[in-house]
């Protein structure tokens, strides 16, 4: 009697298990079939865009660095990243640029100092895993990175302010990934 009491208590919790799996798997799972493209490993989904709450969390976040930054010529996220980059390459710049800030501002002292800025490392590591599959293959990416953490170290800490000053910018560039086709991105090169 104890041992068929003791089967069922463990046919219990392996059905709950299956069933925790199952679920969790279905939660994975994009909802709208148009955000599964045939290039998945380097693309974003759409509906992390899609989620004002967050959106507007960043952007005050944004706006409450940009009241501290006095370096007003100066743009983290302006043209020269952008400089030599070609439209296929747009997401795994991408994916370089949000590495970068998780590592060098986001994940540091700094933010201590603003609020909203958990809800930004959440939104960007978010971005980074789904991100994880795009290749850095293209040595402007790596340069034009190393150039943009440079112009942050030689700013210092108000470098780590004026990247929180461009979350929204940032942002906006990410987004295009999601939701712009390759060919629609704007990019700079001398060769043309």
């Amino acid at each position: 009697m104890a041992n068929l009491q003791m089967n069922m208590g463990y046919s219990l919790i392996y059905r709950f298990l299956v069933f925790s799996f199952f679920l969790k798997v279905l939660c994975a799972v994009p909802l709208n079939h148009e955000e599964i493209s045939d290039q998945s490993t380097c693309t974003l989904r759409r509906s992390y865009f899609l989620q004002p709450q967050l959106k507007k969390n960043i952007f005050s976040l944004a706006e409450e660095a940009q009241m501290l930054d006095k370096d007003t010529d100066n743009k983290i996220f302006g043209n020269n990243l952008f400089f030599n980059i070609m439209d296929e390459d747009y997401c795994s710049l991408m994916r370089e640029v949000t590495s970068c800030v998780m590592e060098n501002v986001l994940l540091t002292d700094v933010r201590k100092t603003f609020h909203h800025t958990e809800d930004a490392i959440i939104f960007f590591g978010n971005i980074m895993r789904e991100l994880a599959g795009c290749k850095v293959e293209e040595k402007q990416i790596k340069s034009n990175v190393e150039e943009m953490k440079n112009k942050i170290k030689m700013l210092g800490p108000e470098g780590q302010i004026k990247v929180i000053g461009e979350l929204d910018l940032l942002f906006g560039h990410l987004r295009k990934c999601a939701f712009q086709k390759p060919n629609f991105f704007l990019h700079y090169n001398l060769n043309k």
